[in-house]
């Protein structure tokens, strides 16, 4: 059977290739910066929601067990992320200085230990964004213990991407200052000692361990 090699004479509109990707690139960017302000909006939300509970008791009781999985993997991807931070960022309080200095070491030398540190700790900051995005979207008001641990995570998860992502650094930047204020605002609201209690209730309810 003889085949046709010659391919059909189509031409293409360097003008119109380049609006559709340019688009297509602004249309992406506009979706993620969206989610990020729609999450702090719903932790925000959540926030409120635990403020005007109405008792513990009921309160407890509407708790959705179905979201355990995702609870789960939220403690797994804290977890990870919070391995790679301290390493980067030892006993000090000043991550975005050993971030910054981290990344101008491998620009500089290509250290390969370096290069590795980083990629685990975007990789992480990633996995900690999503499913913080997810349950954000379901009643995270009901699991007080990870709506503080996530808001803390999201104030340096803005960090990390403040750098990831320079085109929107100064929105990065603003955010991390909204989740810092959330965090001070839930910090006063859920105290250490109602986190402790929480922990317990919930080992004796799922069995689950909380560090």
């Amino acid at each position: 059977m003889n085949y046709n090699s010659e391919l059909p004479n189509i031409k293409f509109n360097a003008d119109e290739l380049f609006s559709f990707w340019y688009k297509s690139n602004i249309g992406r960017k506009i979706t993620e910066l969206s989610r990020q302000v729609r999450t702090y909006l719903k932790c925000k939300e959540a926030t409120v929601l635990y403020r005007f509970r109405r008792n513990n008791a009921e309160y407890l009781a509407r708790r959705n067990e179905k979201l355990q999985k995702k609870i789960d993997l939220f403690e797994s991807n804290a977890s990870t992320f919070l391995r790679v931070y301290r390493k980067i960022n030892g006993r000090e309080e000043d991550f975005e200085n050993n971030l910054e200095f981290l990344i101008q070491k491998v620009n500089a030398t290509n250290d390969k230990q370096s290069r590795t540190l980083i990629g685990e700790l975007f990789q992480s900051t990633l996995d900690v964004m999503l499913i913080t995005h997810q349950l954000s979207e379901q009643e995270f008001h009901l699991h007080p213990v990870h709506l503080k641990l996530a808001v803390g995570l999201m104030k340096e998860v803005c960090v990390v991407l403040k750098y990831a992502k320079v085109w929107a650094c100064e929105f990065y930047e603003e955010l991390r200052k909204n989740y810092s204020q959330l965090e001070k605002e839930i910090r006063l609201l859920i105290p250490g000692n109602v986190l402790e209690k929480e922990k317990v209730r919930q080992k004796e309810t799922s069995g689950g361990v909380l560090e």
